[in-house]
């Protein structure tokens, strides 16, 4: 399979972390954002437990709408950035 080139958008924060756990093991950036992806598609694919807990505030804080501005959307985001980076 080819290896394609992608831009995402991470909070700082993030991009440090991943170059301390890159240069920890050895490895490139893409090669920790590749296993991460592997690992949490392994986990994902694993059946919930039985013992889920549905019950309690945080089973429904999701769902509530409590105010304040809406998140943008991921159109909004990227054309946010590429206008950032068309004036840098």
């Amino acid at each position: 399979m080819a290896n394609l080139r992608t831009t995402i958008v991470l909070p700082e924060e993030d991009v440090k972390y991943i170059k301390v756990l890159a240069a920890t093991y050895g490895l490139t950036m893409s090669q920790v954002i590749q296993k991460s992806i592997r690992r949490a598609g392994d986990v994902l694919d694993e059946k919930p437990s039985t013992k889920q807990k549905t019950s309690g505030w945080r089973s429904v804080a999701g769902s509530l709408r409590l105010g304040g501005k809406e998140p943008s959307s991921r159109q909004e985001m990227y054309d946010e950035h590429i206008k950032r980076k068309l004036s840098a």
